[in-house]
């Protein structure tokens, strides 16, 4: 194995960075090359390396780089060779595997200045060096010399410059010889991380636009909905008042709590319910979104209400704001501690589900349409699939081979009636309840949930309010139908357990150390959704920015966890949108092989989830808003 150091230097950091210079090092040589002046050298380089399958290209960001590359050649092809060929590896990346098998991990999108894989932090850990930045640093000079050849360059932005690539290449002989063999995951898998990263970068260059007519109208809405809760919540004593009778408020113009008051009413609530009060771990009443959800008090149902509208107002409406002026570019996070994806600077995969705030994205050009596919019980046919390879057998995976509705299997075992009189009265308010409290029974159960959080879920996401006594029926059922269900929870306790030693290996071969009982619960499954996720999106950025890609002229703008939204010239939507849902099936069909995947695609001029529709002539029809087709 040759391994050969890459690194580049760019002007400022935007999401479109212009080359300035492209250094490399095989630990005998280390050249710093103009990009400028030295384009055709640096091509050789690239087209020489490319053609020897003993070549390792290691990066300390391997994502920013490859971009980086692609845009000053205006080709993508050369790059995607290169991850094909598993050539490319992130050191970055690798220690964050390294961690995340070892259990030292720190999700990067929630504690970013704990995160412990920067090039400094790698050179200290692995070679005993701190680089030194000096005081006069060029890392973000570097425009400086963008007209200037290399040979005139000051002597500090040279050594800066061919000290980076150097060092990188020291890493990778120790980490790839030290640490690459400890990994579970192997180097197949740190490829394919790699290549997810790639994609994930691909994504965000799209960029995000949304109207400005429809984001002022939300603001103005919010704003409104929030003042008329706040007078209900001040009436019932929740609010701090001042001296005249008015409401205190803090330097940010809110309103003070009264937390005695807050406190009284959810501890009452919950006595009235025959529940246990939610604790803080000093044992106070607890006050947060996750205590307030079970609540029936109308002053507490109008508190946790607004808490959704209060977080939109102050966090996702001034971005939106922005991105109604000019597109904004946001940042993607190819690992977290689940093994799947994470997104900041907006957090598009937490994002309010509601049309009215999703319908105020739009495609970044007037011309576009947006095309969504996103599988059909993706994490239940991953359980299924868990069970299958750890155990033999699945009930859940039996169920989708027969074309069968887990959630409808839950239902009639609730209504004590046959699944096929279940089916046929599926419109009836009596099996949409049920069927509702089988979906919360199918998703909460299976991640390892007690009865006070399913309680909790239960009327949070589904708008269904039960007692302890149906959720403990709930829970006696779903291990009666689901066989797997046992051993599947057996295994959980016996990993998780002062005995056990808490560590998680996926189906993938991703390793997740110190783990607890839920974790362990949750992250089979959504770990290899994550994955065949991952490998969707690498798929269709390959397909749509290939120079013979089967949809070519498409952009990727949003990844939503195991949700792709591509974007694509309005005069293609119908060619391209069957052959963009069978790249996504074919992808999580090879982490899921023993279940049938399943994924249509819908068209909007929207960020929103609509079920396909087809117009008289079987085309798929574009969904406008307010229940619109076109």
């Amino acid at each position: 194995m040759k391994i050969i150091a890459v690194d580049t230097e760019t002007d400022l950091f935007t999401p479109f960075n212009k080359l300035v210079c492209f250094q490399w090092s095989d630990g005998e040589t280390t050249e710093v090359l103009s990009g400028k002046f030295d384009r055709e050298r640096i091509k050789r380089l690239l087209i020489s390396w490319m053609k020897d399958s003993e070549v390792r290209l290691v990066f300390c960001n391997s994502k920013f780089d490859l971009s980086v590359l692609v845009q000053f050649f205006g080709s993508y092809d050369w790059a995607f060779k290169l991850l094909d060929a598993n050539q490319v590896i992130d050191l970055q990346l690798l220690e964050q595997l390294i961690l995340l098998q070892r259990g030292e991990f720190t999700d990067p999108e929630k504690k970013r200045e704990k995160k412990a894989w920067s090039m400094a932090q790698l050179c200290e850990r692995y070679l005993g060096v701190v680089p030194d930045k000096g005081s006069d640093t060029w890392r973000l000079r570097y425009e400086e010399l963008m007209d200037v050849p290399v040979s005139e360059w000051p002597d500090e932005a040279y050594a800066y410059a061919r000290k980076d690539a150097y060092l990188t290449q020291q890493l990778g002989e120790v980490m790839l010889k030290d640490v690459l063999p400890e990994l579970t995951y192997g180097l197949e898998g740190l490829c394919f991380e790699t290549r997810a990263d790639f994609a994930l970068k691909v994504t965000t260059l799209t960029g995000i636009r949304t109207d400005k007519k429809k984001v002022n109208t939300l603001e103005h809405k919010l704003t409104s909905e929030i003042d008329v809760a706040f007078s209900t919540m001040a009436k019932a004593g929740m609010f701090q008042m001042n001296k005249h009778g008015g409401v205190k408020r803090n330097a940010k113009g809110n309103p003070q709590k009264n937390m005695a008051v807050i406190k009284g009413m959810i501890e009452e609530d919950y006595r009235s319910r025959g529940s246990i009060r939610p604790s803080t771990p000093t044992g106070e009443v607890a006050v947060s979104e996750e205590a307030l959800r079970p609540c029936i008090a109308p002053p507490l149902v109008t508190f946790h209400s607004i808490l959704k509208q209060y977080k939109i107002l102050n966090t996702y409406i001034p971005f939106m704001k922005e991105a109604s002026v000019s597109n904004i570019y946001g940042e993607y996070f190819c690992l977290v501690s689940t093994g799947r994806t994470a997104s900041r600077k907006p957090n598009m995969q937490n994002f309010p589900k509601d049309e009215v705030v999703r319908g105020c994205f739009i495609p970044s050009t007037d011309d576009s349409v947006f095309i969504s596919v996103d599988y059909d019980a993706a994490e239940l046919k991953a359980h299924a699939q868990v069970c299958w390879e750890k155990y033999g057998y699945s009930d859940l995976r039996t169920a989708f081979l027969e074309g069968k509705d887990p959630h409808m299997i839950m239902a009639a075992a609730i209504l004590k009636k046959d699944y096929a009189w279940c089916v046929a009265n599926k419109s009836t308010p009596e099996v949409k309840n049920a069927r509702a409290l089988g979906k919360a029974s199918n998703f909460g159960w299976w991640g390892g949930m007690g009865i006070p959080k399913f309680i909790a879920d239960s009327w949070s996401k589904y708008g269904i309010r039960i007692d302890f006594a149906t959720a403990t029926m709930l829970r006696t059922l779903h291990m009666k139908m689901w066989g797997e269900a046992k051993a599947y929870y057996a295994d959980a306790a016996k990993a998780t357990s002062s005995l056990g030693d808490r560590r998680l290996t996926l189906l993938t071969g991703m390793t997740i150390g110190n783990i607890d009982y839920t974790q362990y619960c949750n992250y089979q499954f959504q770990g290899l959704v994550g994955h065949g996720a991952k490998r969707a999106l690498y798929d269709v950025v390959k397909a749509s920015y290939a120079k013979n890609g089967s949809l070519k002229g498409s952009r990727v703008a949003y990844f939503i966890h195991d949700e792709v939204l591509l974007e694509v010239p309005r005069d293609k939507y119908h060619e391209y949108a069957e052959t963009f849902a069978q790249i996504m099936r074919d992808a999580l069909q090879k982490d899921i092989p023993d279940v049938p995947i399943t994924a249509s695609p819908s068209a909007s001029m929207m960020l929103c989830k609509q079920d396909p529709k087809m117009n008289a002539s079987g085309e798929l029809m574009v969904y406008v808003g307010d229940g619109q087709w076109s």
